[in-house]
């Protein structure tokens, strides 16, 4: 199939892409890397009546360390974020999960803002947002603001968005040296989506998990125990022996620091 008619404008500064989205409303969809809205347009899953294409948009790449945060921009490619020195200092958690993220070809043009913006409940780069306790900044005309995991992720491929705000950057807590980390996923092949996927965050006050698969969106727990009421049993059995597993490697990583 190919996607219903829209408009396209590309425009060339932030500025301007606000612009867009406020005079265009709920008909304004922002493009970033494509990799999973052009497929749904594609299914006409979503109909979009103008596509506000980023990526003649400068300034909102960037990979930075400031105020004790990763702060990345929306539109960094995931490949970028997931081989950045930076990253792998500051959140190795989140360069990790990256690395599971579709594979290599997607990930060159994928971004961690569409990523994050998708909402797939599946997703492995919001478990490592969640898990460490990041916030998505959101802007529009009338300014920014921050919302953590489980006020940004609403439900399945749905987000706090509103219209005429457009998804600027990610700010990740940087790995204290008293911190450990760790992920893993069960999926059904190299490259497929996770059946579950866990990140976790510990320190000797104890654990901080985000499971992906298992719900709408990522769900932050601090042991197995809190998983008995996820009504899949394969997925409660899967999520809790990851959980388990992903909480010890992190917990061992906390000590050896």
């Amino acid at each position: 199939m190919k996607p219903a008619p829209f408009d396209y404008e590309r425009p060339r500064s932030l500025d301007d892409a606000l612009q867009l989205l406020a005079e265009r409303g709920e008909d304004a969809i922002p493009l970033a890397g494509g990799q999973s809205l052009v497929p749904m347009m594609n299914l006409r899953l979503t109909r979009p009546a103008i596509l506000v294409d980023l990526n003649e948009v400068p300034g909102l790449d960037g990979i930075d360390e400031r105020d004790g945060m990763l702060v990345i921009g929306a539109m960094a490619r995931q490949r970028d974020v997931e081989r950045s020195p930076l990253c792998a200092r500051l959140s190795p958690l989140l360069a990790s999960a990256l690395r599971h993220v579709g594979n290599p070809q997607t990930r060159n043009r994928g971004t961690i803002g569409g990523n994050l913006a998708h909402a797939d409940p599946a997703s492995e780069v919001p478990t490592a947002v969640a898990a460490t306790g990041g916030v998505i900044v959101l802007a529009s005309r009338d300014g920014t603001r921050e919302l953590d995991c489980d006020a940004f992720f609403t439900r399945p491929y749905t987000n706090a968005r509103n219209p005429g705000e457009l998804v600027v950057e990610v700010r990740i807590p940087v790995l204290r040296r008293d911190q450990g980390w760790a992920f893993e996923e069960v999926a059904p092949s190299y490259a497929a989506q996770a059946i579950v996927a866990v990140s976790a965050v510990a320190d000797a006050g104890g654990v901080r998990a985000a499971v992906a698969g298992i719900a709408g969106s990522p769900r932050v727990v601090s042991h197995p125990g809190e998983l008995v009421d996820v009504e899949d049993p394969y997925r409660r059995a899967v999520a809790a022996d990851l959980v388990q597993r992903v909480s010890a490697r992190a917990l061992e990583r906390a000590a050896a620091a």
